[in-house]
C-alpha cells in the first residue's frame, strides 16, 4: 500500500449531520428547508441532547481519561 493512500471511505461530517437531522420525522418544513443552508438546529435540545443514556459509556470514558 502506498503511503497516504486512504484505507477506508469515511462519510464527511456534513453528510452525517444532514442524514441524521433530515431523518427526524417531526421537523417543520421551515426547519427542514434551513438544513441545506447550515442551520443544523444545534440549540434545540430535542434533537441534540447530551443527556441520553446511550452517551453514558462515552461520558464515563471521558471522565476516566481526562481527569
Amino acid at each position: 500500500m502506498k503511503r497516504g493512500t486512504e484505507i477506508y471511505s469515511v462519510p464527511n461530517r456534513k453528510g452525517k449531520l444532514h442524514t441524521y437531522i433530515s431523518s427526524i420525522k417531526n421537523l417543520r418544513s421551515k426547519e427542514r428547508n434551513g438544513l441545506g443552508s447550515g442551520d443544523w438546529l444545534f440549540e434545540n435540545e430535542k434533537f441534540w441532547s447530551l443527556e441520553g443514556s446511550c452517551l453514558l459509556p462515552l461520558l464515563e470514558f471521558l471522565r476516566d481519561n481526562l481527569e
